[in-house]
């Protein structure tokens, strides 16, 4: 299940990253980008997908 979580918050925020922000928006994206960052990251740290 982990498995299947992170690779669909992948998904989306690789959707995510590939539009191209408002520059209204422009501080919300990065705060999206660096919040997601430490959501990965917590999240492989906590269940490590096997190689």
């Amino acid at each position: 299940m982990q498995k299947t979580t992170l690779a669909q918050a992948a998904a989306h925020y690789a959707n995510f990253k590939n539009m191209t922000p408002l520059p209204a928006m422009a501080e919300a994206s990065a705060s999206v980008d660096e919040k997601y960052q430490r959501y990965q990251a917590a999240l492989t740290e906590t269940y490590p997908v096997p190689g």
